[in-house]
């Protein structure tokens, strides 16, 4: 279920020392979207977001996440205000560096409208890359 899931966030300053938080994830999955254990697939014909949790802010970070059964379309990975910084196309495990603006609070995936796909929240991995 939606309540199980928890991302894992790395490289978080907690109490002066180089370590970790778990974040639990407010992962809403729009229409479109199923859920099967850590897995979220999406069927085209939808372009609904996926909302992932909200990040620190005026900070680079490194996304890593890895997608599984596209079969057509794309998802773009994006920051709730500093917008689209990755489109993915085809299978495989990413990592990207973003820097966030202190506007940006959250993380979202989002299909184009053809898309089919998954990705499984397992993978989904974000470090701060202030603190590795």
């Amino acid at each position: 279920t939606l309540s199980d899931c928890h991302t894992t966030f790395w490289g978080y300053l907690f109490e002066r020392q180089i370590g970790w938080v778990t974040q639990v994830a407010n992962l809403t999955p729009g229409a479109g979207w199923s859920n099967s254990g850590t897995s979220y697939t999406h069927v085209s014909g939808t372009t609904e977001q996926i909302y992932l949790g909200a990040w620190t802010v005026s900070s680079k970070l490194r996304v890593t996440i890895t997608f599984t059964g596209i079969t057509a379309g794309n998802v773009r990975l994006q920051m709730d205000s500093s917008g689209t910084f990755a489109t993915i196309t085809a299978n495989g495990t990413y990592t990207f560096e973003v820097t966030t603006t202190s506007m940006d609070g959250a993380l979202f995936i989002t299909p184009s409208n053809t898309f089919n796909g998954t990705y499984d929240n397992a993978t989904f991995k974000v470090e701060q890359l202030t603190y590795i």
